[in-house]
């Protein structure tokens, strides 16, 4: 998993085994409430769902573990941002689309060669039941 940052987008790159990578955009302006003195002190971890978008079925469930350096380059990430009164929302999505139009996620992936944070081999059982 790496991390990177273009304009206000703050890119999360996922990489599982040689090829297969995924990535998602972020930008702290959309989590008003997060207060970075408690994020800093924090233990962090990441729950990553695999959901295919034309069945809905929820193909594996993984767990990440933060490393402290990788925490902290994220709070510092967000920090920098939070620092700026606002984001103009219209503007954000702009920006995710021209990433998107520029670099496939293997490409993010690469580009984000700083801040390594390696993914555990767990999943979850595939077979997922619910209590009514």
């Amino acid at each position: 998993m790496r991390l990177k940052k273009y304009g206000s987008v703050i890119n999360i790159v996922y990489r599982f085994g040689k090829e297969w990578c995924l990535d998602s955009c972020y930008n702290p302006h959309l989590s008003p409430y997060l207060n970075m003195g408690e994020f800093r002190k924090e233990k962090l971890g990441l729950l990553i769902v695999f959901i295919d978008a034309d069945t809905g079925r929820v193909e594996a469930i993984r767990y990440q573990k933060l490393v402290d350096k990788w925490r902290d380059k994220l709070a510092d990430m967000i920090d920098e941002e939070q620092s700026k009164k606002s984001v103009i929302l219209e503007m954000y999505h702009i920006e995710v689309v021209k990433l998107y139009q520029r670099y496939t996620s293997k490409e993010l992936f690469e580009n984000a060669y700083e801040n390594r944070c390696l993914i555990e081999d767990w999943q979850m059982p595939m077979v997922v039941m619910f209590n009514e």
